[in-house]
């Protein structure tokens, strides 16, 4: 029917990596020039990554009415494996495997109240097999466990959540948006390479913040042979996250909430417009990053991020 829309796709991939070492060393350090003993039978050592995989997608969409569409889908997913990239002993130059998907999404799309509100939710499941991770920890025979970022095949994990976004203009020159994501990772089973490493079933993976919320409010005033006058709020939310596999409070990046305020001034039947702005209102101090390199460099770096700061911006259109 009109209302019902089927929509299915297939995908192949064949994918090949070749992996050679570089381990040179520089002249006048203190091994005559070569690279570091522990490292140098790696230099030209070569390793090839291949795989070939089939992917599907199928989408089901039924249009309710002008104001209301909902959908399901399923689709597929893969990802090549490979070989470690940045091992720091020859014992670390380890092959790990390809990772598969299976993604379910149901969700709604509508415009209400005579285009007054629109509305758009969708509800998610990934399923992860053998889901890359890199971890921190190489306990390997022979050589230290650290320094190490070895990818590794961690077994099954579960990503679900929704994520909602609306825009409401309830008067002329009124616009309030805002959006709302949730995001629950769940190991459902670990691997023995996983648990060897520190990784634990009740760990998260890596930036996986469980709320972010934003919201926006925007008012357009008409000057008449003035122009418009618009200023704008933004507000926005990020829980903590961690950026490692082996969660750690060291490697834990905090919460955070910015907020930031700008004003527009579009001048009667001109091609320029001139914007005043402030970001980070409140001048929170925050991370955008956190993390642990204890096993390289004995440090726990921490990215702040910018301080209040402010601009004046003068745009012509063409």
């Amino acid at each position: 029917t009109d209302r019902l829309n089927l929509i299915g796709g297939i995908r192949y991939t064949d994918a090949s990596k070749t992996y050679t070492y570089g381990r040179l060393g520089i002249p006048g350090n203190i091994y005559g020039g070569l690279a570091d003993p522990r490292v140098r039978s790696l230099d030209g050592q070569s390793n090839v990554s291949a795989d070939d995989h089939w992917d599907f997608r199928a989408v089901a969409q039924y249009r309710w009415s002008d104001a209301l569409m909902t959908y399901a889908q399923f689709s597929t997913g893969f990802k090549i494996g490979g070989v470690n990239p940045r091992a720091f002993f020859p014992a670390q130059a380890l092959p790990f495997g390809p990772e598969t998907l299976k993604a379910f999404e149901l969700g709604a799309k509508s415009d209400l109240f005579d285009d007054m509100l629109r509305l758009n939710l969708s509800a998610f499941l990934n399923k992860y097999n053998d889901i890359i991770i890199t971890v921190s920890s190489c306990p390997l025979p022979g050589v230290p466990a650290q320094p190490c970022a070895l990818p590794v095949n961690a077994g099954k994990a579960d990503v679900k959540g929704f994520e909602l976004e609306g825009n409401f203009h309830p008067v002329q020159g009124l616009s309030i948006d805002g959006s709302l994501a949730y995001l629950d990772f769940t190991y459902t089973s670990l691997s023995a390479a996983a648990i060897s490493s520190g990784v634990q079933l009740w760990m998260r993976g890596p930036y996986t913040p469980k709320w972010q919320y934003s919201a926006g409010v925007q008012y357009e005033a008409d000057l008449g042979k003035g122009g418009t006058l618009t200023p704008r709020l933004d507000l926005n939310h990020s829980d903590g996250f961690y950026t490692q596999s082996v969660n750690d409070r060291l490697n834990f990046t905090p919460a955070r909430t910015l907020l930031n305020a700008r004003i527009t001034w579009r001048p009667a039947d001109s091609q320029f417009s001139v914007m005043a702005e402030v970001t980070n209102v409140t001048n929170a101090v925050y991370y955008n990053v956190v993390f642990d390199n204890r096993g390289s460099n004995y440090t726990v770096t921490g990215f702040p991020g910018a301080p209040r700061e402010w601009a004046v911006t003068v745009k012509r259109t063409f």
